[in-house]
């Protein structure tokens, strides 16, 4: 396994979930005590407050980073390696892109229940933003991987076998 590639896998959605952090406590001045997380037609049904936000996106920081890098060290293959580095970024930044956009719809409101929700597409943009995030994420990944082909690892292989090989030797 490459270490490069496994730092990427680990580090970014510790990174992503770092920033959505910093923003959190940055905008916490600005935002109600309770921030809206549900609503219905009418009214706000669930709210939150910025600690649970902050608690939220260190915990899923953290898990998408374990469950990165236990996939990396666990398949050891180049695909597998940029899938769960894809799969991990697109997650990361999915989830970090929608609560700091539900905290963008609430700055400098006093009371949540007069935030109407969050814009229409809204969703479908944290989407958009999570899967080419985690196609760059996919591609960093790959360009850190050692470039061999399986046909140069097995020709190094049968050199290393021929060279120590000494049932060939003549008397």
């Amino acid at each position: 396994m490459n270490i490069r590639a496994a730092a990427v896998v680990v580090t970014v959605p510790i990174l992503v979930s770092g920033i959505g952090i910093g923003t959190a406590v940055l905008w916490a001045s600005d935002l109600p005590d309770r921030i809206a997380e549900q609503w219905t037609d009418s009214a706000v049904t669930s709210t939150t407050s910025i600690s649970g936000i902050v608690l939220y996106l260190a915990v899923s920081g953290l898990t998408i980073a374990v469950f990165s890098g236990v996939a990396t060290i666990r398949t050891g293959s180049r695909v597998g390696t940029v899938s769960s580095a894809g799969l991990g970024m697109a997650l990361s930044l999915f989830i970090t892109v929608s609560l700091v956009g539900l905290m963008a719809t609430q700055r400098g409101v006093v009371d949540p229940d007069s935030v109407q929700g969050p814009p229409v597409g809204w969703i479908g943009a944290a989407a958009a933003v999570s899967i080419v995030g985690g196609g760059i994420g996919a591609l960093v990944v790959k360009m850190c991987l050692p470039r061999t082909s399986a046909r140069s690892v097995r020709a190094r292989k049968s050199q290393s076998k021929a060279a120590t090989d000494m049932s060939a030797t003549v008397d």
